[in-house]
């Protein structure tokens, strides 16, 4: 099962966001004014959204990149922005980057360099299947560094103006526990609408999987502490949603899943589910 972990983009001539639900409410690096003037082009990069298995994801991004078609690569930032992942739920945002000078173009990649460090705390709620029990243990990379992982995008930035892309950061998928040891290889990737999609809460459902399927499109995220959710990027139609409570939960007499048939989504806007109650 994937967990989304948004990361969006956005600038005053293009921005890189980590996005999560209330995008500019609790940036950890907010932008600062800057030398940004008529005929400039600046990007922003931040991040967001919750994985329930995770009590934290802590690793540093050391720069941030993009990719000038007929030119190369442009460093954005060189700065360390030491983070935790799961911090960033349901829809708050953390700015890795932002720069106010950047040349006007099409890019079509952006590159995140990672840090050698970093840390995985499992929560005692989780479902199983870590074979380590909770508690914080330190994350191996897949393959020997440089730690870099490459986001195909598609933007065109003209002298001026003001540009936006949002990354999916999938958490679920960027984790594995192979010989006991925690494996991390990110997996990022373009969202390209970020005003279509599906928003809840849950009773009682701190930490709960959320799926959405229809047989064509299918995404997944956790709830966050209060049991909020949602979704970006998910394609018009009608979709299945499945509730999967914590262990913990069902303990506590929710039930192994609850089905919810028929849910909407239409362009451009975001469907809102209300209040869901599990039992």
């Amino acid at each position: 099962m994937k967990t989304n972990k948004i990361i969006a983009a956005g600038v005053i001539a293009m921005t890189l966001l980590f996005a999560s639900c209330n995008k500019d409410d609790n940036n950890v690096n907010p932008a600062q004014p800057g030398g940004s003037g008529p005929g400039t082009s600046s990007m922003r990069v931040k991040m967001t959204d919750s994985p329930g298995e995770y009590g934290a994801v802590n690793m540093s991004v050391v720069s941030v990149q993009a990719y000038l078609q007929d030119s190369g690569w442009i460093t954005l930032n060189n700065d360390v922005h030491q983070m935790n992942v799961v911090s960033l739920t349901n829809g708050t945002t953390t700015e890795l980057s932002y720069n106010t000078n950047v040349t006007a173009g099409t890019y079509t990649k952006l590159k995140l360099v990672f840090a050698e460090e970093s840390s995985v705390t499992i929560n005692a709620y989780a479902s199983g299947g870590m074979g380590s029990g909770s508690g914080t243990f330190t994350m191996q990379w897949a393959t020997p560094g440089p730690h870099e992982v490459e986001i195909p995008i598609n933007k065109q930035i003209n002298v001026g103006t003001k540009g936006e892309v949002l990354l999916d950061f999938n958490v679920v998928n960027s984790i594995s526990y192979v010989a006991n040891q925690f494996i991390i290889n990110p997996v990022v990737k373009e969202i390209n609408d970020a005003k279509t999609g599906v928003r809840g809460s849950i009773q009682s459902g701190a930490h709960t999987a959320v799926v959405l399927n229809n047989g064509l499109f299918h995404s997944s995220t956790f709830a966050d502490a209060n049991g909020n959710f949602i979704f970006y990027g998910v394609n018009p139609g009608t979709y299945t949603m499945t509730i999967y409570p914590t262990v913990y939960q069902i303990a506590n007499g929710a039930p192994q899943q609850k089905t919810i048939e028929n849910v909407v989504v239409t362009n451009g806007q975001i469907k809102q589910m209300g209040s869901i109650v599990l039992n």
